[in-house]
């Protein structure tokens, strides 16, 4: 049986200029649900994206160790999609319901390997060698996939003293790359050389969009220009994805992108001098913008934005028994947008008084009809164990007095 609560989310309003024709609307958050997705056999489950019709997909572990999962919002139901591979995660679904993700090819030293799996067919390992015809060996995985199939992921060249060093070419082509594949059953491609520099750069390939634009972030280089990047299509431009500016108070030093929308905003984490926050930024601005965290909270993090320009992540929340005590901390999953702030999501379970810790990693578009926007994640459970769920927010467009920014 799956559980559900519901909790009702309060509303403020957010009120700011804009060069933007002004609103005669504003969203506001009605209710919020959480459901237990309850994978199957599951020791602990995680949920790592969700499309447009409400299927998730994600990883999990049972008795035979990891796997990745595939829930039916039109069955209702999770299923294992990589029996037989080992070390499975599903990472990543598309409006058609075409799922990528790794495994661990333990025949092959342990290797990386990137898959793609559909409805009715098994998991298919995909090709993983973005050197082709040159031998390496490389860690692979597939991490998004659009609506076109094209998908987007990272490799890792594996050292081998019986191989030959790599070329010697203008950029470390041959190390860690952000690679895209233009169907499952192509070769990656890197999407762009890193420059040489004293540091060999980790490059990581994150998400990709319809129109084929990637975001990622490098792990290494000391090059703001190179932390976050947008490889823009159709004009192939490789574009630097800035940090918010700093303040008399934080200091920015470097963040990691997650969510990119067919509008080229941009949401992650930006990492301060003393915290993460989570970031926003439009395609455009000299800056990204510091989204905040809760009233009390210290830190955030971005996960997932849709066309609405609503955004999910996680949070550190205070719950307060009185007004004026100093509260509970806990990690509460969070849905924001500009004309409602933070709003925290419901959790699985309670830890005496306060709720367990829970995680949004993706949200799919707004249904107009309905207001129904669909958000996966994670819950800690009554065990502490992690549990996959969905939440369903109904987010209304209610008419307001004065016209308010977009």
């Amino acid at each position: 049986m799956r559980l559900s609560r519901s909790l009702p989310i309060a509303v403020s309003i957010l009120c700011a200029s804009s060069a933007h024709a002004a609103l005669n609307w504003q969203f506001v958050v009605d209710s919020a649900q959480i459901t237990d997705l309850n994978v199957p056999t599951s020791y602990d489950s995680i949920a790592k994206d969700i499309n447009s019709n409400g299927d998730i997909v994600g990883r999990s572990y049972n008795a035979s160790g990891l796997y990745g999962f595939f829930f039916s919002a039109a069955n209702n139901s999770s299923y294992n999609i990589t029996s037989g591979l080992s070390g499975g995660m599903a990472l990543g679904v598309n409006d058609a319901g075409i799922v990528v993700g790794s495994f661990v090819d333990i025949n092959a030293g342990a290797l990386d390997k990137p898959f793609v799996w559909s409805w009715g067919s098994n998991a298919a390992e995909m090709l993983g060698n973005p050197a082709a015809p040159l031998t390496y060996k490389w860690d692979t995985i597939a991490l998004a996939i659009n609506n076109q199939q094209k998908i987007v992921g990272s490799s890792n060249r594996r050292d081998d003293l019986n191989l030959p060093p790599p070329p010697n070419t203008q950029g470390d082509c041959y190390e860690t790359l952000a690679v895209k594949w233009s169907s499952p059953n192509a070769a990656p491609a890197m999407v762009y050389c890193p420059n040489d520099g004293p540091e060999t750069p980790e490059v990581y390939g994150k998400e990709i969009n319809d129109a084929g634009s990637v975001i990622g972030h490098d792990g290494k280089s000391n090059n703001f220009a190179s932390r976050m990047f947008m490889w823009k299509q159709p004009t192939q431009q490789l574009l630097a994805v800035p940090l918010p500016a700093n303040t008399a108070q934080t200091t920015y030093t470097y963040g990691i992108v997650e969510g990119l929308t067919e509008s080229h905003r941009v949401v992650g984490t930006a990492f301060t001098n003393t915290l993460p926050r989570a970031f926003i930024w439009n395609g455009t601005s000299t800056y990204a913008q510091d989204i905040g965290t809760f009233a009390g909270g210290s830190y955030s993090s971005a996960r997932d934005i849709n066309e609405d320009q609503i955004v999910v992540g996680q949070a550190q929340a205070i719950r307060k028994l009185l007004p004026n005590s100093p509260g509970f901390a806990y990690d509460a999953a969070f849905i924001w947008h500009p004309h409602f702030g933070f709003r925290a999501l419901p959790a699985l379970s309670m830890n005496g008084l306060v709720p367990r810790s829970c995680t949004a990693t993706a949200v799919n578009d707004r249904k107009s009809s309905s207001g129904l926007v669909q958000v996966a994640g994670h819950c800690a459970g009554s065990d502490g164990r992690n549990r996959a769920v969905r939440w369903d927010v109904i987010v209304r467009k209610q008419p307001v007095d004065f016209p308010i920014s977009p």
